[in-house]
């Protein structure tokens, strides 16, 4: 059964809850990438503003999927306030996170009620409990009159898991569940290069291999990598040849599955399996394909894994040493997405969902920063002219933006200092090499 927590009252100062989302550890920090899937969004948006007294649209809603939980909450603007929506089978994280959306409303002066209801503060847990065993039920029944030998479970209106059976009791099928959602919440949107095909036209190949990956489910092929990572080769293997996806999910067995409009694959490294090399060898020669041809604008993994980070890198270098005030970072993403569009719009999301693993794993120094900003600025010189501008243009006003956040009067030294010498770092040489 699906519930409802409305977060209403003529108190309630929506841009005080939006502002306090960013201050709390959870859950916007522990974000699965199924929420890039859905809307890309690198915050979570208010309604619309009623500058001329119209209501918000009725039809616009965000999904969240935190880390750990199963169906995720839906968040629609209404008349005064917010509601959030636990689907059928939300798990014990999905009860969590809402509780904590519902606190933060409660200090932004929002009344609380679930289904018409108060919502007191030990209710998430007596309420997961008491649904899930309604949801377990529930389930068992709609699996039992099925005409097929499985049920869909739509995750956020995007993927489409089948569950099969319901393990032995609620919260061994809880467990499973969640586990089972983990897996495809950790896995990256997979890479996309072109290849040509012999009759001179292109298609779109995914790339996978290493860690775990979605695919969408129309990509006709992929290109295998063997997990650089760990074997350091970042070419793909089999002579660059693409492979059909549908001989792809063949050669993997049951390690793939077909989730609606994605695929999920799962990390595994082809050198390390010789009957897994000799499936996909043969699978090779099954897609009508040359010799594998560049393409500029689309980067191998070693390439894009420094690009996501590169918002990360600017946001440190624009800091003062050993501040890490994330609350600024979520903030002048903000305004750089709403003053500048979407020019990095996918490159923000990505550092936004995986703001605390960068921050733990970035360089300490200026010069470390410097150094691997200027990499950004050579991956962006064989980028397309179009794309590397808006790019280029969109971190130096995160930049700028994080300058005016941390010296509004612009006369600290330091940070025009480190702002220009960012904008020489990314600007393009003038024979077009970084």
């Amino acid at each position: 059964m699906s519930v409802t927590i409305s977060l209403k009252g003529a108190s309630f100062d929506r841009l005080k809850w939006r502002r306090n989302l960013a201050l709390f550890p959870s859950p916007l920090s522990s974000l699965t990438t199924l929420c890039l899937l859905y809307y890309g969004a690198s915050s979570i948006p208010l309604a619309p503003e009623e500058e001329d007294d119209s209501e918000p649209d009725g039809d616009e809603f965000y999904w969240l999927h935190p880390k750990g939980g199963i169906r995720g909450i839906t968040i629609r603007p209404d008349e005064d306030g917010f509601s959030l929506t636990l689907p059928m089978a939300a798990g014990r994280v999905d009860w969590d996170a809402a509780a904590k959306l519902a606190e933060i409303g409660r200090q932004a002066g929002a009344i609380v009620h679930i289904d018409g209801e108060p919502f007191l503060d030990g209710d998430p847990a007596r309420l997961f409990a008491a649904g899930w065993d309604h949801d377990y039920r529930a389930l068992a029944t709609l699996l039992a009159e099925s005409d097929e030998p499985e049920i869909t479970l739509p995750i956020g209106n995007l993927v489409n898991i089948k569950i099969t059976n319901l393990d032995s009791s609620p919260e061994e099928f809880h467990d499973s569940l969640a586990a089972r959602m983990a897996r495809y919440g950790d896995a990256t949107i997979a890479n996309q290069e072109y290849v040509p095909r012999s009759d001179g036209q292109e298609c779109r190949a995914a790339m996978v291999g290493g860690s775990p990956t979605l695919v969408e489910s129309d990509i006709p092929a992929v290109l295998v990598y063997d997990n650089p990572a760990l074997t350091g080769n970042e070419y793909p293997l089999f002579d660059g040849l693409p492979i059909a996806m549908s001989k792809f999910c063949e050669a993997m067995g049951d390690r793939t599955e077909n989730l609606g409009e994605w695929t999920y694959v799962p990390s595994f490294t082809v050198s390390e399996e010789a009957d897994l090399h000799a499936r996909l060898d043969q699978a090779s020669d099954s897609f009508d394909s040359v010799e594998r041809a560049p393409t500029p604008s689309l980067m191998l993994q070693e390439s894009f894994s420094l690009m996501q980070r590169a918002p990360v890198l600017v946001f440190l270098l624009m800091t003062d040493t050993g501040d890490t005030n994330t609350t600024a970072f979520h903030d002048a993403v903000t305004q750089v997405e709403n003053d500048h569009g979407g020019g990095a719009y996918m490159l923000f999301s990505l550092a936004t969902v995986n703001l605390q693993a960068f921050l733990s794993e970035a360089p300490g120094s200026e010069e470390e920063q410097i150094e691997l900003l200027s990499k950004v600025g050579a991956i962006l010189a064989d980028y397309p002219p179009l794309e590397s501008t808006q790019i280029r243009e969109s971190l130096v006003h995160l930049a700028r933006t994080l300058r005016d956040l941390f010296d509004p009067t612009r006369s600290s030294t330091r940070y025009n200092t480190l702002l220009e010498s960012l904008q020489h770092t990314l600007e393009p040489a003038p024979d077009g090499s970084a």
